[in-house]
């Protein structure tokens, strides 16, 4: 396994979900668009960056790709069940939860994919 890579692509994967995140809220506020679609932006944004990280985590690794773009998949999702428990006091998994959850995974598989 290759730690720096993984380190680099779970922060890649923040930054660009954070970065997605501010846009739509920045939409939302100003009435660009509403809350609905700003919800679906920040769900596509943050299945786009744990891709976009597992493949940098996996084009970094020598071997053992899989297990490198699954592990920034597996550190956004329990940095997001944290984030999640934090705000609402206890881990709630709504239909949502498990909806960024079972994508963030595909994204961290499919990354795997493409990286050769």
């Amino acid at each position: 396994m290759n730690l720096k890579g993984i380190l680099r692509g779970v922060i890649f994967s923040y930054i660009i979900a954070a970065f997605v995140l501010f846009l739509s809220a920045v939409a939302t506020y100003f009435n660009i668009i509403d809350e609905r679609t700003a919800g679906i932006i920040t769900f596509g944004g943050a299945i786009v960056g744990v891709f976009v990280g597992a493949l940098g985590a996996a084009k970094t690794a020598e071997f053992k790709i899989l297990i490198n773009a699954m592990a920034v998949s597996l550190c956004f999702i329990i940095l997001i069940i944290i984030a999640a428990s934090a705000v609402n006091g206890s881990i709630e998994l709504h239909t949502r939860t498990w909806a960024l959850i079972g994508s963030a995974a595909a994204a961290g598989f499919a990354a795997a994919l493409f990286a050769k």
